[in-house]
């Protein structure tokens, strides 16, 4: 089968976990602002960070491919609920795809004023560098994609 993976990346996270997933699935991982002819591919994976419950870049990619598409989601929520998983994939009209959700983390050096006012706000405190990714999030997400 032919994969590519796809993301958007702000401050490294969502990155990391394409290029783990491509290595795993032995394809190629790309910026979605880089991706040609995703036409070609038998199905593409894309990862974007949350904000606000919208996965970066999936608007874009569902104007360029409606089908055979596998998301995943990148966000600094502990233990995301079912009802919080749902209502992203309704906020982003992707509720009949496979979707993931993978702990990213903060990078406060590659956030702007703005995200770190946002957070400060909602965490009633300053933003602190912080790291929850693992290799270990993609598992289901690999297995999945090698059950097709």
């Amino acid at each position: 089968m032919n994969v590519i993976v796809t993301y958007t990346s702000k401050t490294g996270f969502t990155k990391q976990y394409a290029q783990w997933i491509a290595e795993e699935l032995a394809c190629e991982s790309v910026e979605l602002k880089q991706a040609k002819n995703l036409g070609e591919y038998d199905l593409v994976i894309h990862g974007g960070w949350l904000m606000a419950g919208f996965i970066n870049g999936a608007k874009e990619l569902l104007k360029k491919r409606k089908e055979k598409i596998v998301f995943f989601g990148v966000g600094s929520t502990q233990n995301p609920s079912e009802q919080y998983l749902s209502q992203i994939k309704e906020q982003n009209k992707i509720s009949d795809y496979q979707f993931y959700f993978m702990k990213g983390g903060f990078k406060k050096d590659k956030m702007s004023w703005l995200d770190k006012k946002i957070i400060k706000m909602v965490a009633k405190g300053e933003v602190q560098d912080v790291d929850w990714s693992g290799k270990d999030q993609i598992k289901q997400l690999v297995e999945h994609v090698k059950s097709l």
